[in-house]
Formats: C-alpha cells, structure tokens, sequence
C-alpha cells in the first residue's frame, strides 16, 4: 500500500513543473530534496501503520521536482547546443543511484547489525535523509539558472531562455495536435516500466535460468541503460528526437519480444541488455521530445502534465 503513493509523484507533476517555471529550478530542488529527506528522517519513529502511509506520502510527492523536471530545464538552459548528450550524461545519475544507494544501505545495516543495534533499518533511514539534506544544500549553493561561468545582461539572458523558435506556453501546447500525440505515445511508453521492468527478473528465474545468471543478466541490463542513455543523446542531435525516439520503442519492442519468445541461455546475454540499452535511451528522449516540441519557456508545466497522463 505505502509503494502505491508513488502515483502522487504524477499527479503532482504538473504542479511542480509549473511552479519551477514560475520560480525556477534551484527553490524546486531544494524543497523538494528537503520534504524528500524528512519523509525519511521521520521513519525511525513510526508507530502506527498510517504514519508510513503519510511518509510515502511526502516521499513521493517530490519525486519529479527533487531531479527530473530540474534536470531537464537547466540542461536545456546551461547546454543550449549540445543540450542532447549533455541530458544523456545527466540523466546516467538515475542509474548510478540505482547501482550505488542499494550498497550503501546494506553496508549501513551491516554495521549497525555487527555493533548490536537492534533496529538497524532506523540507522539505515537516517542515512538517507542525511544524504538527501547533504543534495540540497549542494543543490543551494551549485545550482543557477544561468550558468555561473557566462556573464551575461538581463536582456540577453531573456532571450536564451525564450528565443527557441518553437517556445510554446501551456495554453497554446495544449491546443495543439503535437501535444495530444505526444502524450499519447509517452502514456504507452510507459507500460514498459510499469509492466515488463520490474518483472524481468522472475520472468526468467520461472523460466529456470539459474539464479546467479538472471542477476547478471539485469546488472547487464542497469549498465547497457547507462549506455543508452549517452548514445540516444547524441543520436538525437544527429537525427532528431522524434526519430531517435522511434529506434529507441522499435528496439524495445523487438527485445522484449525475445525475452519472452527465447527466455533461455545464451539468448538473454543478448535479449536482456539490448533492452536496457533502448529503455535507457527513452528516458532521455522524453525530455528532448518535449523541449524539442514546445521549448523551455513552459517546460515544466508541459513535462508535468506529461507525467501526469503515465499514471495511467
């Protein structure tokens, strides 16, 4: 039930993205970082079932401001020419968290269970809120909306934010054909990760691949999704984001199609981590997409009704 509240990440996704537009991005990340990490710092004192269901709450309600929605504006502001493979590089730190946080946690428990704690997940908790207000500060003190080593004037900083020849705001996006078809096609996209992600790996496991394997088979997955995520965002500068996003849901589908057709050895070593690759690239893509459509001048106000419409 508590993992059920990551639907209020999408819900408040518009919200937060318009609030980024108004405000900017450094308040967003450091609020949204701020909640993140009292959602976990408040953990070690629950006790009754609806203070976890309140917790996940507030977790998940900052998700798209504590990271995405932020990335993507100040990419899109900062890298202006080379704004695709910067976004790639930028957005491998989702898969880095995912590969690292895991190992830092069970170290946390490890060394609170060897020093005779009896409650070592309250440790472990603790050190992630820790982190979380450590990322704020950092995002207070290092974050701007216009790159600190450019010194630029009022009037020309205002026209890099709002010269992109396709600079749409959310009323005139939303009278177009482009947004609709768009969401349409990120809505379907996202079954991928709702759907057939987290289920790789007990498909394989049922389909009696050996333990050891199937988890090599998914670190292989996680890697090749870092090397996605580089290599649609260079491909999208050379041929469009529309089109790089179309190889990247082609390929996807041809591999998930191996996966459950050919679930064995050697088979996966290819199937499994060709997945990855072209799911990765479509986390980029998304962002390009948008800022490619409508630009940045309503950015996060569109990418967070975008998000919204993947609750579904």
């Amino acid at each position: 039930g508590s993992l059920s509240f990551a639907a209020v990440g999408s819900i408040a996704s518009p919200l937060i993205g318009w609030l980024m537009d108004r405000y900017g991005a450094r308040p967003v990340m450091v609020i949204s970082l701020c909640i993140f990490g009292a959602s976990f710092l408040f953990r070690p004192y629950m006790t009754q079932l609806w203070h976890l269901y309140a917790l996940s709450f507030f977790q998940f309600l900052t998700f798209s401001g504590a990271a995405l929605l932020p990335a993507g504006r100040l990419v899109g502001i900062w890298f202006p020419a080379k704004r695709s493979r910067v976004l790639g590089i930028t957005a491998v730190g989702n898969n880095f968290g995912g590969l690292t946080m895991p190992l830092i946690v069970g170290f946390v428990l490890a060394a609170s269970t060897n020093s005779g704690t009896e409650t070592p997940w309250r440790a472990a908790f603790t050190v992630i809120a820790l982190g979380s207000f450590l990322l704020a500060l950092a995002s207070l003190l290092l974050v701007h909306e216009t790159p600190p080593w450019i010194h630029v004037t009022r009037s020309r900083r205002s026209q890099q934010h709002h010269s992109h020849p396709a600079d749409y705001s959310l009323l005139e996006a939303l009278k177009t054909r482009n947004f609709y078809t768009m969401i349409t096609v990120l809505t379907l996209a996202s079954f991928t990760y709702s759907g057939v992600l987290p289920h790789v790996n007990t498909h394989l496991l049922d389909q009696g691949i050996p333990n050891g394997a199937v988890l090599t088979a998914v670190a292989l997955l996680a890697i090749c999704g870092m090397a996605g995520k580089v290599t649609f965002g260079y491909l999208a500068e050379q041929l469009t984001s529309r089109r790089a996003m179309m190889i990247s849901l082609t390929g996807q589908v041809l591999f998930i199609t191996l996966i459950v057709t050919f679930p064995s050895q050697p088979t996966i070593w290819i199937s499994v981590p060709m997945f990855g690759f072209f799911m990765g690239g479509y986390g980029v893509l998304i962002t390009l997409l948008t800022q490619d459509t409508f630009g940045l001048k309503a950015f996060g106000s569109i990418a967070g009704l975008s998000q919204f419409a993947t609750l579904i």
